[in-house]
């Protein structure tokens, strides 16, 4: 017996509607993963990440994009900085090259012979936080 005709899908409202979901849903992703890794149940056991923290708590970026499963997700450090924005629990330096524990950051702050090298040096500040509700870039 002949197959059936079957039409191909009608495409509905063009590409960029079908890829935003994509691209939010990654972001999603990320943040999910970065918010796990500040968490309190990840930070009590992490000696490696609260390591990676300088005096003030902060830790650069890119030591959270070489992760396996941040880079899988995102390749790009940018989007693991898009991905934070608002996120209640971490938060981003003002020029976006480090994170942080957003509430209570002083006690995971490990005593500075325990801290990894890079950590100790000093260097200035990555800056204040981007306040809640304020885009990246617009303080």
């Amino acid at each position: 017996p002949p197959q059936p005709l079957v039409n191909p899908p009608q495409q509905v409202g063009g590409t960029s509607q079908q890829q935003a979901p994509a691209k939010d849903g990654v972001l999603e992703a990320v943040k999910v993963q970065v918010e796990y890794y500040f968490s309190v149940q990840n930070l009590v056991k992490d000696m490696f990440l609260r390591a990676k923290m300088d005096e003030n708590g902060w830790i650069p970026i890119g030591v959270i994009a070489n992760f396996n499963r941040v880079r899988a997700l995102a390749p790009n450090p940018a989007m693991i900085t898009a991905a934070l924005e608002g996120s209640l629990l971490v938060e981003v330096s003002q020029d976006q090259e480090s994170i942080r524990v957003r509430d209570n950051w002083q006690s995971w702050v490990l005593p500075e012979e325990r801290r990894d090298a890079q950590a100790k040096r000093p260097q200035s500040s990555p800056g204040s936080p981007v306040p809640r509700g304020m885009p990246a870039g617009m303080s």
